[in-house]
């Protein structure tokens, strides 16, 4: 019964942070874009411009699932963020379970303590270590990994038949589609556990790495028929210029507040584990050699990107940190004090940082949907950053396309997203002036009809309800 009452603790702790820090950028914003294109038809990914992360699986229809469920887009985002903290309170009580013998309820305990306090440093670090519970930001991989690190763990003990082998494949292969640090979190990992194990435990998860290759390969095809564009990562560009990139990397990773919690995680539970919790959890020693290779991934991906941000270290930052009330436990015989001090740690600090209110993309696209039903408004033009949160969340039909200023001009500026939507041909009906040059403006689209000051915007018109001009 414990387990299921702090389960439901870090649900009500992670819905109360929800909603003082939902992200509503236009990043955060592209899985509900994709989702209102490819509702209406599959057809819509072969308009859609995608960057290296897809998101197709398992973001795309777990965003899709809590939309059903909910109204809005706010709403959608906030039931997806709590999608993604169940499952990974849900996953993380099996890892427990399998690779340290607890049972049940004790696993499930310690995996929602662990979380609370996880979600407390997340605050508190900042960055985008927080983005977990975002669309598109890693969360659908990291939930992906750890059902398959729990399968593999399983298969000394639990084989898996053929079919669940290729069904773990397929479900591996399409999150490698979207998600291109796929061998860097599942498969290395997968295949260092392994090592600990039998010969037809290696060869269950060795054909399973092999299979979603193949499945990989296939649905990359099925997509490029559909004429969706992903991009892929240049490697002998990456390799060639790495020396550079990776002293950007370290300057970066040095000037990062969150950096502080992956020597903290690690030391803490290499410290914890090396008594007691090895000689329980032997399956959980090789389990922690797989979570710190994730770690040494990040690093490399680090140093092909030149940048490094907390999003490539992901497990390390959420597994890990969930798994210091366990460790430290077990460390003094059992006891249940550090359980106890996570929670109580965990909710102190989320009772002092959350602040709920309306968020500012709210109050702004509201603004814009009155002005939209009070001009005839339908449709605009914004820069990158603002068009698609103030084209998805205003509730008035004003469709808002990206420009970016070009040469004293203006330009569609499809970085992610339907690349047939119409910019500037015909001329649109409005523009938000905000990130946009004003002469660039003024060249491109002529002299508006008004200019309307609005709540951190400057929404220019340049026709609309004839009557109300």
């Amino acid at each position: 019964m414990i387990g299921w009452l702090l389960g439901a603790l870090w649900l009500a702790c992670l819905k109360a942070w929800l909603a003082a820090h939902l992200p509503l950028d236009a990043d955060a914003l592209a899985i509900a874009e994709l989702w209102r294109g490819v509702s209406g038809g599959l057809s819509a990914l072969g308009r859609w411009n995608s960057g290296a992360q897809p998101g197709l699986f398992p973001d795309l229809p777990l965003w899709g699932l809590a939309a059903a469920f909910s109204g809005g887009v706010e709403a959608a985002q906030r039931a997806y963020g709590l999608c993604v903290g169940f499952f990974l309170w849900w996953y993380l009580a099996r890892l427990l379970k399998q690779a340290w013998n607890l049972t049940g309820s004790s696993a499930r305990a310690y995996a929602a303590a662990g979380l609370i306090a996880a979600l407390a440093l997340a605050a508190a670090c900042g960055d985008s270590w927080d983005r977990v519970f975002t669309p598109g930001e890693h969360s659908g991989v990291l939930l992906v990994t750890l059902a398959v690190l729990v399968w593999s763990l399983r298969q000394e003990d639990k084989p898996s038949t053929a079919f669940g082998t290729l069904w773990t494949a397929l479900g591996v292969g399409c999150a490698w589609v979207s998600d291109p640090l796929v061998p860097a979190w599942i498969l290395g990992p997968s295949f260092l556990i392994c090592l600990g194990q039998g010969g037809p435990a290696r060869r269950r998860v060795v054909g399973m790495i092999a299979a979603s290759w193949v499945v990989r390969a296939l649905v990359l095809a099925w997509l490029g028929r559909q004429g969706m564009q992903v991009a892929s990562l240049n490697w002998a560009d990456a390799f060639t210029q790495m020396p550079a990139r990776a002293m950007a990397a370290a300057s970066s990773l040095a000037a990062s507040w969150w950096s502080l919690g992956v020597p903290l995680v690690a030391g803490g539970l290499g410290w914890a584990f090396s008594g007691k919790g090895r000689k329980e959890g032997p399956q959980g020693f090789w389990f922690l050699w797989a979570l710190a290779l994730t770690g040494c991934s990040g690093l490399m991906v680090g140093a092909i990107q030149g940048s490094v941000d907390a999003r490539q270290f992901l497990p390390v930052l959420w597994i890990g940190a969930a798994l210091l009330p366990l460790a430290w436990s077990l460390r003094i015989q059992g006891q249940a004090l550090p359980l106890v001090a996570a929670c109580l740690v965990g909710v102190l600090l989320l009772g002092f940082g959350v602040k709920a209110g309306r968020l500012p993309e709210e109050a702004q696209a509201q603004w814009l949907s009155d002005q939209a039903r009070i001009y005839g408004l339908k449709r605009g033009v914004a820069d990158y950053a603002r068009a698609r949160p103030l084209g998805l969340l205003n509730n008035g039909g004003l469709e808002l396309s990206p420009v970016k200023v070009v040469g004293g001009g203006l330009e569609s500026d499809i970085r992610v997203g339907d690349r047939s939507r119409p910019a500037l041909n015909p001329r649109p009906d409005c523009a938000v002036a905000e990130g946009l040059d004003p002469a660039a403006m003024q060249a491109a689209l002529g002299a508006p009809i008004r200019k309307i000051q609005g709540p951190g915007l400057t929404l220019w018109v340049f026709k609309g309800n004839e009557a109300q001009r």
